[in-house]
């Protein structure tokens, strides 16, 4: 089961990659039509992201129980998602620093080298916003750790609730999801009240659906083939109705229902899949998913690096052709991603685990 949620992951990650990749490919000249298709859904890989992360938090704090268990659970989180971050946030500075420096005094360095929300304009790593919603549902799953454990899926329920109500009424009152309404209420309001916290939610449903077993493996099919279904209406809306417009702040509650439900049914038929690979498959899912973290970090700055340096323009000016430029990029991305996490981002992860296990 975690064998497919891990390629889930990495999949959802492709996802991300390529939705970046389309812009960059139709400027060098590429396909309108492949990169609008691209745009079209692409961005629903950090929605599955969401998911996932809801569901793997609450499957693997169902059974925590001592004060000591709970609290290696916040710092062991923390650890993952900053010694995971650190490397490429001090990569992309450095690429800032000798490329693009004059731009460099438009980012609150500060702020994104501790993840502190701001604005994404003021965000050095523009696309590690995704990363102050994880830690805000891991600080809420923490408290929430300290309820009974049958109180605690009702309290989430609650809370996602409050906040999706609140969204609602920002978006009622002040028009704070409609075009144009959207930077005049306060990021910190925004933040706090978040409609996101809906994705993590919904994983955490089907965390408690798989953990109790209140569906039987021969629905498995059906929840993938409806997951996919509402996935594909998804893509269509935005691109024949919304003109590619759901990823912007003023479609959220549309996407967060779209592409939300799509991951949580997609997730559960793979939870309900048998694993029975060989070990190398079985190792080969786990080592694509571990190097989701790092693939989404890199992707980023070697788009901006590929541009910067000057391979964009000999693209664009025909000196390779444009399609096996990107198809060799794209591998290059890969590659590096896969043996940066397998040779420096899970080893300090691990390392920190076992400091984290010795203090307490």
């Amino acid at each position: 089961m975690i064998a497919n949620i891990q390629l889930f992951r990495f999949c959802s990650a492709l996802l991300v990659v390529f939705y970046h990749m389309a812009g960059y490919y139709e400027n060098a000249g590429g396909n309108a039509n492949v990169a609008a298709l691209i745009n079209s859904a692409g961005f629903a890989g950090v929605d599955f992201f969401f998911v996932i992360s809801g569901f793997v938090i609450w499957y693997s704090t169902a059974n925590l129980q001592d004060v000591r268990e709970k609290l290696m659970f916040l710092l062991k989180r923390v650890a993952r998602v900053y010694l995971g971050y650190w490397p490429f946030f001090l990569m992309l500075l450095a690429l800032f620093w000798f490329l693009n420096q004059d731009n460099l005094g438009k980012y609150n360095v500060w702020f994104s080298a501790f993840l502190v929300p701001q604005p994404i304009k003021t965000n050095l790593h523009a696309i590690s916003w995704t990363l102050f919603y994880e830690m805000y549902f891991y600080l809420l799953v923490f408290f929430l750790l300290f309820l009974p454990k049958h109180w605690r899926l009702p309290a989430m329920t609650v809370i996602t609730l409050s906040f999706c109500l609140g969204s609602v009424v920002l978006d009622r009152l002040y028009g704070a999801y409609s075009e144009g309404g959207f930077f005049t209420i306060s990021l910190y309001l925004r933040f706090l009240v978040t409609p996101w916290l809906l994705e993590f939610f919904l994983g955490c449903i089907v965390a408690h659906i798989v953990m109790h077993q209140y569906v039987s493996t021969s629905y498995r099919w059906l929840f993938m083939i409806v997951g996919l279904a509402v996935f594909l209406i998804g893509l269509m809306v935005n691109n024949m109705i919304l003109d590619n417009t759901m990823q912007l702040y003023y479609n959220h509650h549309l996407r967060l229902t779209l592409f939300g439900f799509s991951g949580a049914l997609l997730i559960l038929g793979m939870c309900l899949f048998q694993e029975n690979q060989s070990n190398a498959v079985h190792k080969t899912k786990i080592l694509l998913g571990e190097s989701t973290y790092s693939l989404y970090l890199f992707h980023w700055i070697a788009l901006l690096a590929f541009a910067w340096t000057g391979l964009q323009r000999t693209v664009i000016d025909g000196a390779f052709s444009i399609e096996l430029s990107y198809v060799v990029l794209f591998a290059a991305i890969v590659a590096y991603s896969i043996g940066h996490s397998y040779y420096l981002e899970m080893p300090l992860y691990r390392l920190a685990r076992r400091k984290i296990h010795r203090l307490w």
